[in-house]
């Protein structure tokens, strides 16, 4: 059962939920206007991510990744992945997880290491 005031209330993208008309909310507003949209990621996707990390975690150790490797190391196991499920081959034979997820992985690794400035393990780029 809905909280809101009205038949037909609607979210205002720029960041405040409105019930019908100017009639004010039972409820607290909360200006959201040029905040990250957390809501539009994919959560089974991210869970198989998270699923990938996890067997890392096991393989060798609990971010161990976050020490950093060069971005070629990262772009050729993605590239891997990514051959695998070119090929057909939707589950990883040693994790049996989805290729898609390890490839996903391994550029993320990539684009936290580029966040992070650790622009020394760029390793693929002429900058």
């Amino acid at each position: 059962m809905s909280k809101f005031k009205g038949d037909q209330e609607f979210f205002d993208p720029k960041g405040f939920t409105k019930g019908v008309g100017s009639e004010p909310l039972n409820h607290a507003e909360r200006n959201n206007t040029g905040k990250t949209e957390l809501t539009l990621l994919p959560p089974g996707a991210l869970e198989d991510l998270a699923k990938v990390l996890e067997f890392g975690a096991k393989k060798y150790t609990r971010d161990g990744w976050k020490k950093g490797m060069p971005y070629s190391v990262c772009m050729d196991s993605c590239l891997r992945h990514v051959f695998a499920l070119r090929k057909g081959e939707w589950l990883d034979k040693e994790s049996g997880l989805p290729h898609a997820a390890h490839a996903m992985c391994n550029l993320v690794f990539i684009l936290e290491y580029r966040r992070a400035g650790k622009k020394e393990l760029d390793d693929l780029s002429d900058a």
